[in-house]
């Protein structure tokens, strides 16, 4: 009886090492899915702490009226990508940059506009 204990032992325990060594590394986003109105902001923060060489900022804005100021800051403050939208627009967004350690901030304002942010970064 002991051995067959340890036979199902060691098969667990190789069952269990094989699934832990295909997960995958969880991709987490930060941004926003909402609404654009009148007067509407949005600021999100991600902090970049592990090695890794880009930031994404990819999504999609559709703005039917008025504009939308979008900015996404670097750790140390300057702006790694900044824009005015003006409706009417479709702006598809999908920029790449390389990547600092520290806390990178995500941020739009809208002035009388009117649409939808679908927009993320990542890293």
């Amino acid at each position: 009886m002991t051995t067959m204990k340890t036979k199902y032992l060691i098969f667990i325990s190789a069952f269990m090492l094989i699934i832990s060594a295909c997960e995958k590394k969880l991709d987490l986003n930060f941004g926003f899915n909402s609404e654009i109105k009148k007067d509407s902001h949005g600021l999100v923060v991600m902090d970049v702490t592990r090695n890794t060489n880009s930031v994404y900022l990819f999504g999609k804005i559709t703005l039917d009226e008025g504009s939308v100021r979008l900015e996404l800051v670097r750790p140390e403050g300057t702006n790694a990508y900044a824009k005015t939208f003006e409706a009417p627009a479709i702006i598809d967004i999908n920029e790449v940059f390389p990547s600092e350690s520290g806390y990178w901030s995500l941020k739009y304002r809208s002035e009388n506009g009117k649409g939808n942010i679908n927009l993320y970064i990542n890293d």
